[in-house]
C-alpha cells in the first residue's frame, strides 16, 4: 500500500465518526496537559517542591498517560478494522488491560531509545522507527513477553523503517498548518494521523505476522 492508500483508508474510517474521534482526542490532550502541567504550579525558587512535582509528573505520565496512549493508538485500529467508534472507552479499556505489562514494556522501550539518542541522534531515531509497532503489539499480542514484543516489532519493521519515516514526513505540512489554527486543528489532525498509522500497522502486520500466529 502507498501512503495515499493509508490516508484514504483513514478518511474512509473517519467518515461519519469524526465526533467521537475528536472527543477522544480532546480528552486525551486534556489529561496529558493536566499531568504534564503539575510542575507549573510551583515557583522556580521553590526547588524542593519543583523537584517533587517533576517527579510526580514523571510517575503519573508513566502509570497513566503511557498506557492510555497505547489504548488510544489501538482504538483507531479498531475504528479502521471494525468500524468501532467507541474510541474514548476503547482507549481506556485497551490501555489499562494488562496495565503493568504495558507500563514496563514502554518504560524499557523509552530507555532503549533514549540510550540510542544519547549515544548518537540517528541511532535513536532509527530505534524509534524499529520499535514503532510496540504499542500495537501490546494490545494485539499481550501474551508476548517484554523482550519478545520488542523483538517482534524489530522483525516487522525490517524493510519498512523508511516507509514509516516518509509517512510521518507526509504530515509535516498539516502539522505546521495546525499551529496557525492555535492548535485547534490538531483535534482533527491527530485522529487522521492515528488512523493512518493504524492502516500502516495493519498492512505491515499482514506481511509479517508474529511467530505466535504461525
Amino acid at each position: 500500500m502507498t501512503n495515499q492508500d493509508y490516508k484514504n483508508a483513514a478518511l474512509a474510517a473517519l467518515k461519519g465518526n469524526w465526533a467521537p474521534a475528536v472527543l477522544a482526542t480532546i480528552v486525551f490532550m486534556l489529561i496529558a496537559i493536566v499531568i504534564s502541567g503539575g510542575s507549573a504550579l510551583f515557583p522556580e525558587s521553590n526547588t524542593a517542591a519543583l523537584f517533587a512535582a517533576n517527579g510526580l509528573t514523571s510517575i503519573l505520565s508513566l502509570l497513566v498517560l503511557v498506557p492510555l496512549e497505547v489504548g488510544f493508538y489501538y482504538a483507531f485500529v479498531k475504528l479502521l478494522k471494525e468500524g468501532d467508534a467507541n474510541i474514548l472507552s476503547n482507549s481506556v479499556s485497551l490501555g489499562f488491560s494488562g496495565w503493568i505489562h504495558k507500563v514496563l514494556t514502554m518504560l524499557l522501550l523509552g530507555i532503549v531509545v533514549m540510550c540510542g539518542v544519547i549515544l548518537f541522534i540517528i541511532p535513536g531515531i532509527i530505534l524509534s522507527f524499529a520499535y514503532s509497532m510496540v504499542p500495537y503489539l501490546l494490545v494485539k499480542h499481550p501474551e508476548l513477553s517484554i523482550l519478545e514484543t520488542l523483538k517482534t516489532s524489530r522483525m516487522m519493521m525490517k524493510g519498512h523503517k523508511f516507509d514509516y519515516f516518509f509517512l510521518s514526513l507526509s504530515f509535516i505540512g498539516w502539522i505546521i498548518l495546525g499551529i496557525f489554527t492555535l492548535f485547534i486543528g490538531y483535534f482533527w489532525l491527530i485522529p487522521y494521523i492515528q488512523t493512518t498509522f493504524g492502516a500502516f500497522w495493519d498492512d505491515v502486520y499482514s506481511q509479517a505476522k508474529p511467530a505466535t500466529e504461525e
